[in-house]
């Protein structure tokens, strides 16, 4: 080959890969998560997964297709909006040492197996064409969200809001174990009142009291949580020490005389997660929002919404937003 050969192929190559580069640069990604690309095929890949999380949470389907675009456009919706979450999540637990262990993903297999069924769980499996290699991915994936949120909620919450939402709420982590002597009116509590002691209230439940479902066992209401009692009945019987008797107390289903056999309320240690765990809802919420600040998605998909992290599809008729097709070539 001459040398000019050579070097009109070698502009011919070069030329070749200049393109091909070229070609590369304006093939924008699905998303872009904080500058990490996720691209179509992996939205693609991702969309059996989504299908076989979205039927472990009880949901029938990933949404409703709007008219005019295909019906699996609602699950690539979900899976992108899936995978901006899974992102996220990754990114956090990476810079914060979060992880999950390999026993906690086998305990929770188990724990679905047991509530579909093993043959259930298989054929789900096999519906979507999910291995189980990739199934375990899922539920560690699923986990890790789960860690990642506790870990902001304590970040953002601290122990003294923690201790005062304890405090507020004493009584729905107290349970009462009293008797009582439910009886029409005043007049007749009086009466009982001046006559009761420990030693006889249960014979005069089983004769005076209206509450026949507990009269017949001396007026005893078993242990029950105090947020499922009257209030004023049960500031009346909190305010006893066990063994001792009130004074008529009126409530909206009569007199009642009480008796405290034992109260009990949760130590602050036994309840501390349950507290994080409810206040944390709004924290995490916030959290995820600020998130999704730096988060472009493809026209393609849809559009961001910013609320709810989810994916929804674009108003064609919006001049502010591009026209997408319904879905990307191929998904």
């Amino acid at each position: 080959m001459s040398g000019s050969l050579v070097r009109r192929a070698a502009c011919v190559i070069a030329l070749a890969v200049s393109l091909t580069a070229c070609g590369s640069a304006f093939q924008r990604p699905a998303v872009d998560v904080h500058g990490y690309a996720i691209d179509d095929d992996t939205v693609k890949a991702s969309v059996p997964e989504a299908r076989v999380l979205t039927t472990l949470l009880g949901q029938p389907q990933c949404g409703t297709p709007v008219p005019g675009e295909p019906s699996h456009s609602p699950c690539v919706r979900y899976t992108v909006g899936f995978l901006i979450q899974r992102q996220i999540v990754r990114a956090y637990a990476q810079e914060h040492d979060i992880a999950v262990r390999p026993d906690d993903v086998r305990r929770t297999i188990a724990a679905i197996e047991h509530q579909f069924g093993p043959d259930q769980v298989r054929q789900l499996l096999k519906t979507h064409g999910v291995s189980q290699a990739e199934f375990e991915r899922l539920i560690s994936e699923q986990l890790l969200v789960g860690k990642v949120e506790q870990a902001v909620a304590s970040s953002a919450i601290s122990e003294g809001q923690l201790r005062a939402e304890y405090r507020r709420e004493r009584a729905r982590f107290t349970l009462l174990h009293a008797a009582h002597i439910l009886v029409n009116t005043k007049q007749e509590a009086d009466r009982i009142s001046d006559q009761v002691t420990p030693q006889n209230f249960a014979d005069l439940a089983k004769k005076y009291s209206i509450d026949k479902g507990s009269a017949a066992s001396g007026g005893d209401l078993g242990t029950v949580p105090v947020g499922q009692l009257d209030p004023t009945f049960v500031n009346a019987a909190l305010a006893l020490q066990p063994g001792q008797i009130s004074a008529p107390v009126h409530t909206q289903f009569g007199w009642h005389i009480i008796r405290l056999i034992s109260k009990k309320t949760s130590p602050y240690a036994s309840v501390r997660s349950q507290l994080l765990q409810e206040l944390s809802g709004p924290v995490v919420q916030t959290w995820f929002r600020d998130q999704l600040a730096d988060v472009h998605v493809d026209p393609r998909y849809g559009r961001l919404d910013p609320a709810t992290g989810q994916i929804v599809p674009i108003d064609t008729t919006s001049t502010a937003l591009p026209s997408p097709t319904a879905t990307p070539t191929g998904l």
